[in-house]
């Protein structure tokens, strides 16, 4: 139980004993008067309960900017580019990714949409490996990802997911206003693209038990969105 509904629940013991004992007060002069007495009393809490959600609404709005605050200033080019590259990796890559071991990535050429796709993962390479982009090696259409560059993509990749699971786990717990943390950050799923938050790098750290705040947001959005809604964008 949150502060509010503690302060909320004394304020509510403490009027319904009085009306109890103005009830019992009054009973001498009649029903009608004990009536009215707690009717007044009654709507007394009414009005103190009005107070205390839009106070605590309040407090939600501020605490959300707060939080959007938080994870603008812990996340940069280069995190957002990680995210990027994981969301296009598989369940056995991801796994490889979180123990930093070797993989590789096959970027074909065959088709436009291959053709963008490569360009796509190699410039997301190039900004999260910054110089050490020019040790990737390329057989063919083989991307191999040694152990170096596995260890940064994963570094920055878990980075982006801990700033996003504080701000998730305040609106797990109803510490923010949700919708304007859905709406700030519903732009991060794609159920068309089945993007949902680096979903199999956090199956491979664990799943919902590691991320529960981010689990529960897109399991939220994932009930909200249409199927091709939101295009991706970097941040």
């Amino acid at each position: 139980m949150d502060d509010f509904n503690i302060q909320f629940t004394l304020i509510q013991s403490i009027l319904v004993l009085k009306v109890m004992e103005t009830i019992e007060l009054l009973g001498s002069l009649g029903g009608v008067v004990a009536g009215i007495t707690g009717l007044i009393l009654t709507y007394q809490l009414i009005l103190i309960r009005r107070h205390f959600n839009l106070n605590h609404k309040a407090q939600r709005v501020s605490k959300s900017n707060d939080m959007l605050m938080f994870w603008v200033e812990r996340l940069d080019r280069n995190a957002g580019a990680a995210r990027s590259f994981v969301e296009e990796l598989t369940l056995n890559q991801c796994k490889k990714l979180r123990n930093n071991q070797e993989f590789s990535i096959v970027l074909s050429s065959n088709t436009e949409e291959d053709k963008n796709r490569r360009e796509y993962l190699i410039e997301k390479l190039r900004v999260i490996l910054g110089e050490s982009f020019n040790n990737v090696k390329f057989q063919n259409e083989l991307v191999i990802i040694e152990v170096s560059e596995s260890s940064k993509i994963n570094s920055w990749a878990t980075k982006y997911l801990n700033a996003t699971e504080v701000v998730m786990n305040a609106y797990r717990h109803n510490l923010v206003e949700s919708k304007i943390i859905q709406e700030e950050f519903k732009w991060i799923i794609h159920i068309g693209k089945n993007y949902r938050l680096m979903y199999q790098f956090r199956e491979a750290a664990g799943g919902d038990k590691a991320f529960p705040g981010i689990y529960q947001f897109v399991k939220d959005m994932e009930s909200q969105l249409p199927k091709g809604e939101n295009p991706i964008e970097d941040r």
